[in-house]
């Protein structure tokens, strides 16, 4: 049907106005909701049924299948909620499929069956000459409607009353149908009493895009709604729009994006595993050297394998080999730096390539600080447009009062100056045309881009309270 609908449309015959495509027929042509089969043999299986029934033995039970005759002769050959027929015509279906298991491509249906060298214009018109073959097909028919009868279903109940979807109590009327009948607007659902109902799969996420002269015009819907959340207001608002065919308009460029009073902005940031130890850099206390047993046993925060300043002054130096050296052969916890039981020459190792360094890195640091911290960073990335006479009155790059204040910038509604600095940084917008993605991996080569660890001191410091 998908290459059927290209074509009509192509040529203008699919009877939505002048041949080609624009949005409003694309989305016409996608919520069609056009049966093919029934496109194909429905007159022929009416013609059918009022020649040879409307009685028939639907095994030892007669049915009669004058009211479904009568609805199928009115069905419009869509699965339009206001599509009365639809359900027979399925369940006539179903019928032949459960009688062919063996054969995908329903011989026994079509008069001219499928042929790998025409795959568009077959298979095609009912197999309904010879009288076996109709006997066939008015049987087929007849289970279908005894099988809807038996459920208590009319034959002229409206799809949208039998297909649908709720949410909180309400009956969302679902159109389109199943892929069987060669439908291109897809809904699956299981029949019972309640018709087909709940809804299993089918048209999920849709988006129709075309481009005027100002660029990207884009209309897009999600069927079942973004949320699952009962209590959420978005649980059912795109299933309503879809149950009446309505679209949802995707802001594309900037301005409008941030004329939408919708608009909320939420900052996602990575927490990163330096030495993929399994332990985030967040709360790991050896940030550098892989630790996943956190062993600190003299509790200062920093993890035993990147800890030998034992004296806690601040530096690995003579007093702490001292102290080692007092230990050796020993199974002292605090001079055990790997965690093998026992002082020996891997610990002095460990000691000696961290030799009047620090001990760490860890999660763990002093207390960060505007002044001492923050400033110089900002000074150094930012001072081209924020300090005093520069290009930004802001001048948060040289005054701790005003990286304080409520953030002026669009997309930071809600935030300080300081965590807007760091979401725009993050966001690749800062430092101001210096040409960054706030990828500090992908930006390593550039120097007038935040580093890791610089956007992590930013981060740090608005997560202790931006203290000066």
């Amino acid at each position: 049907l998908g290459i059927k609908q290209v074509q009509e449309r192509l040529n203008g015959t699919d009877g939505l106005g002048a041949a080609g495509y624009t949005l409003d027929t694309l989305k016409e042509a996608l919520f069609g909701s056009r049966n093919y089969a029934a496109e194909l043999i429905l007159e022929d299986l009416v013609q059918l049924c009022f020649d040879d029934g409307p009685l028939v033995d639907v095994d030892g039970m007669v049915v009669d299948l004058t009211d479904a005759c009568d609805v199928l002769n009115g069905w419009d050959k869509k699965q339009n909620v206001d599509s009365f027929g639809p359900h027979i015509f399925l369940e006539f279906l179903q019928s032949v499929f459960a009688d062919n298991d063996d054969d995908p491509l329903l011989s026994a249906l079509w008069e001219v069956p499928f042929d790998v060298d025409d795959p568009v214009n077959t298979p095609r018109g009912l197999k309904d000459t010879l009288p076996a073959d109709r006997a066939q097909l008015l049987l087929w028919l007849g289970r279908g409607v005894k099988r809807l009868s038996d459920l208590g279903i009319a034959m002229d109940t409206a799809w949208g009353d039998l297909q649908y979807s709720t949410k909180n109590g309400v009956a969302y009327p679902i159109h389109g149908g199943a892929d069987g009948s060669g439908m291109f607007s897809i809904i699956t659902a299981g029949l019972s009493a309640a018709g087909y109902t709940p809804i299993r799969h089918g048209n999920s996420y849709m988006q129709a895009v075309t481009f005027d002269d100002d660029g990207v015009v884009a209309e897009a819907l999600l069927s079942y709604s973004q949320s699952s959340d009962s209590e959420n207001p978005h649980y059912a608002d795109q299933t309503a729009l879809y149950a009446t065919k309505q679209w949802v308009s995707l802001p594309f460029k900037e301005a409008d994006i941030l004329a939408d009073p919708n608009l909320v902005t939420t900052f996602i940031s990575e927490v990163r595993d330096s030495d993929n130890d399994g332990i985030g850099d967040d709360v790991d206390n050896c940030t550098d050297v892989a630790n996943a047993d956190q062993r600190d046993t003299d509790g200062d925060g920093f993890g035993n394998i990147c800890d030998p300043d034992f004296n806690n002054d601040g530096v690995i130096n003579f007093l702490d080999l001292g102290y080692l050296g007092s230990r050796f052969g020993s199974s002292d916890p605090d001079a055990d730096l790997d965690g093998d039981g026992f002082v020996t020459f891997l610990d002095f190792a460990i000691l000696r390539d961290m030799f009047y360094g620090v001990p760490g890195p860890a999660a763990v640091p002093p207390a960060l600080t505007y002044t001492n911290d923050v400033q110089p960073i900002l000074a150094a990335k930012c001072a081209g447009c924020h300090t005093g006479g520069s290009l930004s009155p802001l001048n948060f790059a040289g005054n701790y009062a005003s990286i304080l204040l409520p953030a002026t910038y669009p997309t930071c509604a809600g935030l300080s100056t300081g965590a807007c600095v760091l979401l725009r940084v993050q966001n690749g917008d800062m430092p101001f045309g210096a040409g960054c993605s706030g990828d500090p991996v992908a930006d390593a080569g550039n120097p007038s881009c935040l580093t890791a660890q610089e956007q992590d001191t930013l981060q740090h410091w608005l997560d202790a309270g931006m203290p000066e």
